[in-house]
C-alpha cells in the first residue's frame, strides 16, 4: 500500500509541473508589487531565472514608461474590485527587447478586507502583435493604392468631362450640316445622298456615344440630382419617340405610342427620364428587324405609372438576363442593322432609375421580342 504522503508528494509534484509548463505564464506579486512566484514559462519568454527575479523584482521594473504608466492608472481600480481582465502591457525582458503581453489579475485579501496578493495570468501576444503590423503595413499599401485609384479615377472623370463636352459643339455641327445637305437632296446625285445618310448616321452614332459618355462621368462623379418636376407623360413621351422616326423610316419601323389617357402625372427627373427613354428607344430601334413594329406603352395604376418599350426583335436569352444592366456588357443578340452598340446604355439606364427612386423590369421570350418597363410614382 502507497504511503498517504506519498501520494500527497506525487500530488504536488503533479501541480508544480502543470504550472511550470502551463502553455501561458503565471506569477504572483506580494502587497509591495514584488514577485513571489513565476512560473518557467514565463521566466523562458522573458530570459530571467529564478533566482534573478523572486524576491528580488518589482513587476514595474519590467514595464517601459508606457506600460508603468498603464499599470499606474490601473492599480487602485485593481485593489479595490479585486479583478482585471486583459490588460495589455509591454514587458522588459533580461536582453532589453520588448514582450507583448495580455495579462489578467485576481487579488488576495485577508479577513480585514486588506489586500495580500496578487495572482496573474500572462498570454503571449507576439504573434497578434505580428499579424496586426502587417495587417496595418497591407491596410495602409491598400489605402495609398485607394488614393492613387481616386485621383487616376478623378483625372479619368475631367478628361472625360472636358473631351465628351467639347465633341458635342463640332458633333453638332456635322449633324446640321447633313440635315440641311440631307433636305435639300433633290440636288444631290445618288451617291453623294447615300454619303450624306452615311454621315448623318455617324454623327447620330458618335452623339449617343457622347451622350452616354457624359452620363456615365456624371453618374461616376455622383454629380447631385436635379430638380424633381411634375410632367404629364401622354404628352411628355410622344415628344421623345418622334425624334427617333428619321432612325426608324430608315428600317421600316412603326413607331406606335399607345395611351388611353390624358392626364397621367408622374414626379421626376425630367432630363434623366429623357435618357432613360431615348436609350430603351435606341435599343428598340437597333434590335428590331426592318418592316416591324415598336410600341411605347402608358398604363396608369393608383399609385404608379408604367411606361413600356416593346420591340419584336429577337430578344434576350434567359441565361444573359442576369448581365442585362452590367457596364459594357453586350450579348449575344446584336443589332439588325449593324449599327453601333457601346453597352454603356442599359447601365446608364439602371443607375438613372435608381436616382429617381423609380423600377426597371424586362420580360423577353427568346426569339420574340423584349419588353422594358419603367415603374415611376405619380404626383
Amino acid at each position: 500500500m502507497i504511503p498517504e504522503n506519498a501520494l500527497t508528494i506525487e500530488g504536488l509534484s503533479a501541480i508544480k509541473s502543470l504550472y511550470n509548463n502551463a502553455p501561458c505564464g503565471y506569477h504572483s506579486l506580494n502587497a509591495e508589487g514584488i514577485f513571489t512566484m513565476i512560473n518557467d514559462t514565463e521566466l523562458k519568454w522573458l530570459g530571467y531565472t529564478r533566482s534573478e527575479v523572486v524576491g528580488k523584482m518589482a513587476f514595474w521594473d519590467m514595464l517601459p514608461p508606457e506600460s508603468l504608466k498603464k499599470y499606474h492608472d490601473n492599480f487602485p481600480l485593481f485593489k479595490e474590485k479585486g479583478t482585471i481582465r486583459e490588460l495589455e502591457f509591454d514587458l522588459i525582458c533580461r536582453d532589453g527587447t520588448l514582450f507583448p503581453a495580455s495579462i489578467s489579475s485576481l487579488a488576495v485579501y485577508d479577513a480585514e478586507g486588506n489586500y495580500l496578493v496578487s495572482r496573474s495570468a500572462v498570454f503571449d501576444l507576439r504573434k497578434r502583435k505580428e499579424l496586426e503590423a502587417l495587417l496595418q503595413q497591407q491596410n495602409e499599401g491598400l489605402k495609398a493604392a485607394n488614393e492613387a485609384l481616386y485621383a487616376l479615377n478623378q483625372e479619368k472623370n475631367r478628361f472625360l468631362g472636358i473631351a465628351s463636352h467639347d465633341l458635342q459643339n463640332p458633333l453638332t455641327k456635322l449633324y446640321l450640316l447633313a440635315d440641311k445637305l440631307e433636305f435639300t437632296g433633290k440636288n444631290l446625285t445618288p451617291l453623294q445622298l447615300k454619303c450624306v445618310h452615311s454621315i448623318r448616321e455617324t454623327v447620330e452614332q458618335m452623339t449617343n456615344l457622347v451622350r452616354n459618355l457624359l452620363n456615365f462621368n456624371l453618374i461616376e462623379q455622383g454629380i447631385p440630382i436635379p430638380s424633381y418636376e411634375i410632367i404629364n407623360l401622354p404628352l411628355f413621351l410622344p415628344t421623345l419617340l418622334y425624334r427617333f422616326q428619321h432612325l426608324a423610316d430608315r428600317k421600316r419601323i412603326a413607331l406606335k405610342f399607345e395611351c388611353e389617357y390624358t392626364a397621367v402625372l408622374v414626379k421626376t427627373v425630367p432630363s434623366y427620364l429623357t435618357d432613360i427613354i431615348e436609350n430603351l428607344l435606341s435599343n428598340a430601334l437597333k434590335f428590331s428587324p426592318p418592316d416591324s413594329v415598336v410600341f411605347l406603352r402608358v398604363h396608369s395604376q393608383e399609385a404608379w405609372a408604367e411606361v413600356s418599350i416593346i420591340d419584336v426583335g429577337l430578344g434576350i436569352k434567359p441565361e444573359e438576363m442576369p448581365l442585362l444592366f452590367g457596364k459594357f456588357c453586350k450579348l449575344s443578340t446584336r443589332p439588325t442593322a449593324g449599327e453601333n452598340s457601346t453597352g454603356l446604355g442599359l447601365s446608364i439606364v439602371k443607375e438613372l432609375i435608381t436616382k429617381i427612386e423609380a423600377d426597371i423590369t424586362c420580360t423577353s421570350d427568346y426569339g420574340h421580342g423584349a419588353t422594358f418597363t419603367v415603374k415611376l410614382p405619380k404626383a
